[in-house]
């Protein structure tokens, strides 16, 4: 729903597992009543609020755009490259030892 522009309209064509799944994910918490009505009227107050918050928060801050390369996204790659290494290593290293017991035939 973070993304999706809610209407009335479009709340009241909606079932009712939908509309509780839909206020359970505005509110952050389960209902199981089954009065649509009310379940309308409490997601478009929540999508409501939570519209105005951010129009308050976004009015009075000081947006920065930020271009160039990520650390954080460089730095994740190079954890995940080393512990593909790591993995790597650690698999060959279990093969090998593997190999040398089938030769001796201790297998």
């Amino acid at each position: 729903m973070s993304k999706v522009k809610v209407n009335e309209a479009s709340l009241e064509a909606l079932r009712l597992p939908e509309l509780q799944a839909m206020y359970a994910e505005s509110l952050g918490e389960p209902t199981r009543t089954p009065n649509k009505a009310w379940l309308v009227r409490k997601i478009l107050e929540a999508t409501k609020a939570r519209a105005a918050t951010i129009d308050r928060l976004v009015h009075h801050a000081v947006i920065i755009e930020m271009t160039g390369p990520s650390v954080r996204a460089d730095e994740a790659e190079q954890a995940r490259k080393e512990t593909a290494t790591t993995t790597t290593e650690t698999t060959t290293t279990t093969k090998t030892k593997q190999s040398t017991k089938e030769v001796d035939g201790e297998v």
